[in-house]
């Protein structure tokens, strides 16, 4: 992506690599620029970790894999930039409420607080985890991933390789997470591909009736600013189904 990038000067003296957005990168930036304070954005999870941790080695593979993801570091300027923020600390804090009487509410309602807080993507890194220590040995970890930068699967990868790293060590880490440059690189390839003129081509015509957008209006955002979730099992035979229609479609199986 050397090709791609510009060079930027900042706070910091060292140059910074300048890139472009991805493709759904800037429709999700464009979202949250309709609305900037709706936090509906920010993608969370919490795992409950039941037994003992060694917190000085999980505090290490979280930086291990923020130091392989650099989309964990990353800092949005505006629909068409981006840059990798150098030396960013790990987005790690640990909480010990082991000594409140309900340790879990407390960090319920802190979790809570953190999701319904919007970003501003430009000064604040969008990425971010808290371990919170409940009792001896039990433990929640949160991770909140914006979604410029991350969709359920990203996070699933981020939080594996954490615990990969965690449990196998430094000395047998296994293949390391793929840099941002790839993901951008695969996106460019795609740019250029006559998938996406057929894709383009599909979408113009589906919406050629609709009215021209002249711009961002504020306080005209569609977006909700909280959603109801629920999850239900799929029957094996019908989830065969729907993979084997995804593929005959060329889009996702959902």
């Amino acid at each position: 992506m050397a090709s791609s990038a510009d060079i930027v000067c900042s706070d910091n003296p060292a140059a910074l690599e300048v890139y472009p957005l991805g493709e759904a990168q800037r429709g999700l930036w464009f979202a949250q620029a309709l609305d900037p304070a709706n936090p509906v954005f920010n993608t969370g999870q919490v795992m409950e970790i039941c037994g003992v941790l060694d917190v000085e080695r999980f505090t290490r593979a979280v930086g291990k894999v923020h130091a392989e993801a650099g989309s964990l570091s990353l800092r949005i300027l505006d629909d068409n930039r981006q840059l990798v923020e150098p030396g960013a600390e790990p987005p790690l804090s640990i909480v010990d409420l082991s000594q409140e009487a309900d340790p879990a509410t407390v960090a319920r309602s802190d979790i809570r607080r953190d999701m319904e807080t919007p970003l501003d993507l430009a000064r604040q890194s969008p990425a971010f985890c808290r371990l919170y220590r409940l009792g001896a040995n039990r433990f929640w970890w949160y991770a909140r991933l914006h979604h410029v930068i991350a969709d359920g699967f990203a996070t699933h990868l981020v939080l594996s390789r954490v615990a990969e790293l965690y449990n196998r060590g430094a000395a047998d880490a296994g293949p390391a997470l793929s840099p941002l440059d790839i993901a951008l690189e695969q996106d460019r390839l795609y740019g250029r591909s006559p998938q996406y003129a057929e894709d383009r081509t599909f979408w113009t015509g589906a919406l050629r009736d609709m009215s021209e957008v002249a711009g961002i209006k504020p306080g005209q955002a569609l977006t909700a600013h909280s959603y109801h979730h629920e999850t239900q099992p799929v029957p094996e035979g019908l989830s065969k189904r729907l993979r084997d229609l995804s593929i005959a479609l060329k889009t996702g199986w959902s």
